[in-house]
């Protein structure tokens, strides 16, 4: 024979506690994403910059060599 037991009672204050968290956790999670977009945002500018000049000094370097 089969028993059947009672469902277990579930406290609603702890699920919304742990909604909370869950909830706060996802939002340090956004933040830190964000954080890190800038970052690499301003990584890409610095390469881009950096690359940037070394093509120029290495045109002005070939153009002052051609010269002589």
């Amino acid at each position: 024979m089969m028993t059947h037991t009672q469902p277990e009672q579930i406290d609603a204050a702890e699920v919304w506690r742990a909604i909370g968290r869950l909830e706060g956790q996802a939002g340090a999670l956004v933040e830190g994403q964000r954080e890190l977009r800038a970052w690499m945002i301003r990584m890409l500018y610095a390469i881009i910059g950096i690359g940037g000049a070394l093509i120029v000094l290495l045109i002005a370097t070939l153009i002052a060599a051609l010269q002589r």
